[in-house]
């Protein structure tokens, strides 16, 4: 099921659908992060999205955040990847790409697990 539901979000995202807030165009002064890790590259700029997929199958979804400035976001969300459990999520390091702000670093923190740090550039990567 989850792994539908994946490949429903990416589908939807190549056809427009987006994950998170939809970004007018007037709003490219806003700080988003891409949240398609098997879609497009820079595709799905969003802003607080519910998820943020890395590939298939890894991803952090149901995310609720506590904060969203410029500068960097929080929030906690279900790390699924090397294990499933809760996680907090960390955005920071702003770039910019084709006029839009973007976060360009991610880094998911939980009590007993290893933190993990991934960086976008056009694709998401471990670090």
């Amino acid at each position: 099921m989850r792994k539908m539901l994946g490949c429903m979000t990416v589908v939807a995202a190549l056809l427009g659908g987006g994950i998170g807030t939809a970004l007018p165009a007037s709003a490219s002064s806003r700080t988003v992060v891409y949240a398609c890790g098997m879609g497009p590259s820079w595709g799905c700029p969003s802003v607080r999205p519910g998820e943020i997929a890395f590939g298939a199958l890894y991803d952090v979804a149901h995310i609720s955040w506590s904060s969203w400035s410029a500068r960097s976001a929080y929030g906690r969300g279900h790390y699924y990847g090397f294990g499933s459990y809760k996680a907090n999520v960390k955005l920071y390091d702003v770039k910019i790409h084709h006029g839009r702000r973007f976060f360009s670093w991610i880094k998911i923190t939980a009590r007993g697990h290893k933190t993990r740090y991934l960086s976008y550039n056009g694709y998401w990567q471990t670090r």
